[in-house]
Parts: structure tokens; C-alpha cells; sequence
């Protein structure tokens, strides 16, 4: 094997750093739990975990229903309820976007087949469950496809937009996604600004994806608890976490989100470390009542060998002598250790004749 140039070392030394200090998993996740904003800390480990809505659309022929699920902290796992890996977006997704189509009971009365073809089901006749289209939004791609997610973390108040400006929280944006999910597809991100909000904790509403698997139910008692629990409709007001829009006039995609949380509050960061330093452990009293004890002592007997025996100065702190030979104390001990020490290597102590 030919040795290397001198010249070629300092050039694959450079390629090794790169490699090794630029790896795109670490540059493009998001995070939670140390977020780094102009100088600002945040942690919004709390909101961790897949949270789900639903948003109805009316606007086509056919209403559908489509089911968004993102999880900030990490990449999102397939429900075990999806038993088929093509209704669930492309492992390493932190945003993903289901539609369904949503039909009444008077729907399904229509006809089953069109007249011109009768191998083509009506729409109204699909069920409700048969999954139509799955939008990879945003996640963590580099290393299989190529995609970097570019997660962002920016403060409202530094935002261009006057009416943002105002604001009190962070805008996340994350990319990464593609309809259909190949590079040549259309761009998708999402855009999350988590507003201060110092009575919610962002939490309060959300329903679970796995339980529920369509918007309807069974009875109208079953949607009364449902709305008691947590309202469905992403647009609610009521929630947390809202849904504003889905914008697609753009060269990229944008699904914008809303999500009202305690955990954006510039303030609540440096509260939860000031409540922390603040108190004091076991160790921390035990030292201090123990300093206490001993000065209690020492101020008491001080002030007895003062009266009983006239004692001045040095001489009448309690134990006074044995103070004094403490250091001496200290230094026969020393010797002693010295003397055991070289002594180790005697001969059982016998010595040469």
C-alpha cells in the first residue's frame, strides 16, 4: 500500500472532523428539553409524547376527515392499532397527516356502483376507515432519504411581524416531508408557535389517536362525554393545541399550529431553577445544626471555666489543653505512619550478624 502524501494528511484530518462533528441527526432534531433561543433557555420536555386532532373538510365533494399526529421530542412510533405500514407516515416523522373519507348514514343509502362502470364503487359507499392519503409533514430523513428535517427554533418577539412581535413564546419550524414521499415531492413543514400561556400546560385536551379511530359515534350519549373529555375539532378555540391552517398556495406546504403552554413562558425556566436552589437538603441542616451545637458549646463552656475557675483567653474554651496538643497528636500519628511504612521490608526482626 502506497503511504500517504504529506500534503494529504491534513486534508482527510478535515474530512474526518466534518463527518464527525456534522452529523445530520444531531444538526437537524429539534430537541425539547434544552432549547436555545437568543440567549433564552426553554424546556419543553413536558409536552413530549404524540398528541392527535381531527379537522373535517368540507370543501371537496366529499367530506373527509384528516387526523394530524406530531410528537416535538421525538421521531413517531406506528400505533399498534395500524396494523398496514402504508396508513402511517415514513419512519423518522415528527409530523404526520392521515385522511380519511367522512360520510353520513345517509350516504351510504346512495348508489353502491356508477351506472357507465360497474367495477367502480361509489365514494359513498368507501368506508370510513379505508385510509386515502398519508402526508409525511415533517422529520428526520438525512440518513435514509437524503431529507434534513432543518429544525428552528426562533423567538415570537423577534419576528418581522408586528402582530407576532407582541407575542410571548417560540415558532418552531421543522421540514423534511414530501407529498408523495420521494424527493421530487412537493415540500411540507410545519410551523408550531407556542404561545405563554402561564395557566395552561398545554396538555389538557388532546385525544388519544389509538382510542378513537373515526369522528363519529355510536350514540349521541357517547359524543356528549366525548366533547366533556376533550374537544375533537382541531379548530376548537378551547384547545391547546390548535389548528390554524394548511396552507398550500406556497412552494412549500405549511401546516400551522398553535399550541398554548406554560413551558413558553420566558419566566417559567428560571422559576422552576430558583424553586430548586432555594431549598435547602438534609445534608445543608444537618451541617448547619451541627456548627450550631458546636458553637453552643464552646460560647457555654467559654463562659463557665470563665466564672468558676477565672480562666483568660486561650485558656478558657473547654478541652483547652487538648486543643493545644492536637498538632502534636497530628504529627506523632504522621511519624507512626512514616515508620510503619519503611519498615515494611525488615527481615521479621532479626538483624545480620
Amino acid at each position: 500500500m502506497r503511504p500517504l502524501a504529506a500534503n494529504q494528511s491534513p486534508s482527510l484530518l478535515l474530512l474526518f472532523l466534518s463527518a464527525l462533528f456534522t452529523s445530520p441527526s444531531s444538526a437537524t432534531n429539534p430537541g425539547c428539553d434544552r432549547i436555545l433561543a437568543k440567549g433564552k433557555s426553554f424546556d419543553l420536555s413536558g409536552l413530549k409524547g404524540p398528541h392527535s386532532f381531527w379537522v373535517d373538510e368540507e370543501n371537496s365533494p366529499h367530506k373527509y376527515n384528516s387526523t394530524y399526529t406530531l410528537d416535538i421530542c421525538r421521531p413517531l412510533e406506528r400505533p399498534k392499532a395500524v396494523k398496514n405500514a402504508k396508513e402511517w407516515c415514513h419512519s423518522g416523522a415528527y409530523v404526520c397527516a392521515v385522511k380519511r373519507f367522512l360520510q353520513s348514514d345517509s350516504d351510504v343509502e346512495h348508489s353502491d356502483r356508477f351506472e357507465d362502470d360497474p367495477e367502480r364503487v361509489h365514494p359513498s359507499k368507501i368506508d370510513f376507515e379505508e385510509v386515502q392519503t398519508v402526508v409525511t409533514i415533517a422529520g428526520d430523513f438525512a440518513h435514509n432519504f437524503g431529507l434534513d428535517m432543518d429544525a428552528k427554533w426562533t423567538l415570537l418577539s423577534d419576528s418581522s411581524s408586528s402582530a407576532d412581535s407582541v407575542k410571548e413564546g417560540l415558532r418552531l419550524e421543522m421540514g423534511g416531508g414530501r407529498d408523495p414521499f420521494v424527493k421530487t415531492g412537493r415540500k411540507q413543514m410545519a410551523v408550531i408557535e407556542f404561545l405563554c400561556d402561564e395557566e395552561k400546560t398545554g396538555l389538557e385536551d388532546y385525544p388519544d389517536a389509538s382510542k378513537k379511530s373515526s369522528r363519529r359515534s355510536a350514540t349521541a350519549e357517547d359524543d356528549d362525554e366525548d366533547s366533556d373529555i376533550t374537544p375533537e375539532n382541531g379548530k376548537s378555540e378551547a384547545r391547546s393545541l390548535r389548528y390554524l391552517h394548511y396552507d398550500t398556495s406556497g412552494d412549500v406546504d405549511k401546516l400551522r399550529l398553535e399550541w398554548k403552554t406554560k413551558f413558553a413562558c420566558e419566566s417559567y425556566l428560571a422559576d422552576k431553577n430558583a424553586a430548586k436552589t432555594s431549598g435547602w437538603g438534609g445534608f445543608t441542616w444537618f451541617i448547619i445544626i451541627l456548627f450550631l451545637v458546636i458553637a453552643s458549646y464552646l460560647i457555654f463552656g467559654s463562659w463557665v471555666n470563665y466564672n468558676r475557675t477565672g480562666a483568660q483567653g486561650f485558656d478558657m474554651v473547654p478541652h483547652a489543653d487538648t486543643i493545644r496538643d492536637v498538632p502534636y497528636m497530628m504529627k506523632d500519628f504522621a511519624r507512626r505512619v512514616v515508620n510503619t511504612v519503611k519498615g515494611g521490608g525488615s527481615r521479621g526482626g532479626y538483624s545480620a550478624v
